[in-house]
């Protein structure tokens, strides 16, 4: 068992998101996860396979909507503006 695992906040950090919309990933089953030691960790194949999901349904979405977003369940924080 080798390789770093990665704090919410580090995943968050990654896709440039919010904590909560990492936390909304977990528990839609987006993103597997486990607790060390108090602390949610995610394993970085675990991330690229959701990304790979995230592409896969995006593409099959695109083809049969013409949509080119697929939405994993994000959340914003209240307050928080694009």
């Amino acid at each position: 068992m080798n390789g770093k695992r990665l704090t919410v906040k580090e995943v968050a950090g990654i896709y440039n998101v919010t904590v909560p919309t990492v936390y909304g990933w977990m528990r839609a089953g987006h993103l597997p996860h486990l607790k060390i030691g108090g602390t949610l960790r995610v394993r970085p194949e675990d991330l690229e396979a959701m990304e790979a999901r995230a592409w896969q349904g995006q593409n099959s979405e695109a083809r049969t909507t013409g949509s080119n977003v697929t939405d994993l369940g994000t959340t914003k924080s209240a307050g928080a503006h694009m």
